[in-house]
């Protein structure tokens, strides 16, 4: 205002700017996580964590990047609710689906899918087609950046990450041929508790 308008090459350079701090953000957050599973200071409070409203949250807040690889990601989920740290899940989930959604390809379909399994519940998402085949040791140490997912540290980084986190609570990500999983013990209710015959 006191200096007359902002022309569209400003705004766009503003607009720059805070994608970058995002970004930056989004690696200062993950390098503190990594630190904070590493010393085993993760802060936990465990509460009843309802998973089809996370999922869903967390796939609208992703609609964005979806866009942005021209990538579908759709979700199937269960009504189960487990025992567990509601952000820690939450940050499990999101970190791992941008993830797959950052190397996925233009008109691709990723479905993150929640579903009871046999030893608590089963999360998967579908593995891109820029990721078949490489074995699990060639995911965990490939540290390219994943364009456009908000970590600049790399898939291999993001995979040990969501590795570790997983394992911090009580679960494991397990890499299959065509999908993800991530196995999250102690579930309370829903579909999950109805199928054992809770």
């Amino acid at each position: 205002a006191m200096l007359g308008p902002v022309t569209d090459a400003y705004r766009g350079q503003a607009g720059a700017i805070r994608a970058d701090a995002r970004s930056l953000l989004a690696v200062i957050d993950d390098l503190d996580l990594a630190a904070r599973l590493e010393e085993g200071a993760l802060p936990r409070h465990s509460q009843p964590v309802a998973l089809a409203p996370l999922v869903a949250s967390i796939v609208e807040e992703l609609a964005p990047l979806a866009r942005a690889r021209g990538a579908l990601l759709e979700t199937s989920a269960a009504d189960v609710v487990i025992e567990s740290d509601a952000r820690a899940v939450e940050r499990l989930v999101a970190r791992l689906a941008a993830t797959m959604l950052g190397t996925g390809s233009p008109g691709e379909r990723l479905v993150l899918d929640v579903a009871p399994g046999s030893d608590g519940v089963w999360l998967t998402i579908t593995r891109p087609a820029a990721l078949v085949g490489r074995d699990d040791a060639a995911l965990f140490a490939h540290d390219d950046e994943v364009p456009g997912d908000g970590s600049l540290l790399g898939l291999g980084f993001a995979l040990r990450l969501v590795r570790n986190l997983a394992h911090e609570l009580g679960g494991a990500l397990t890499i299959g041929a065509d999908r993800m999983t991530l196995r999250l013990p102690a579930v309370l209710g829903g579909s999950n508790a109805r199928a054992r015959g809770a």
